[in-house]
């Protein structure tokens, strides 16, 4: 039987934190869509791999990323949603922004208790 392994062309979730803080690094409110215009330039990704679905077929694979890549971030408050689809980076994110380099991890998500508490950790 031959075993083929999949290669999905969105990245994993850990890809997309850092640049979404950067899309919101200017400290001023921004809605997903500028959000995700943002991480898809960033990320260098084609129109044709936004349509990639995840494994039940249910949902893009992009946008299911980055909504679980929003809630990380307000569950480890580095963003907060000022209102329902929209953004802005909190004091803890411009710090936590200034001291990476240019990749985050979600294991790195782990030093704020909030984030720790909700991963139950």
């Amino acid at each position: 039987m031959l075993n083929l392994k999949i290669i999905y062309m969105i990245p994993p979730i850990s890809h997309f934190l850092f640049p979404f803080l950067d899309a919101l690094k200017d400290g001023k409110q921004h809605n997903m869509k500028e959000i995700k215009a943002h991480i898809i330039l960033y990320l260098n990704i084609n129109q044709e791999d936004l349509h990639e679905r995840t494994e039940g077929g249910k949902y893009y694979r992009f946008t299911d990323r980055l909504r679980w890549t929003a809630t990380y971030l307000k569950k480890a408050l580095l963003v907060s949603s000022t209102t329902r689809g929209c953004y802005e980076i909190t004091d803890r994110g411009k710090k936590a922004y200034k001291n990476i380099n240019t990749s985050i991890s979600t294991q790195s998500l782990l030093v704020y208790k909030e984030f720790k508490e909700y991963r139950g950790k």
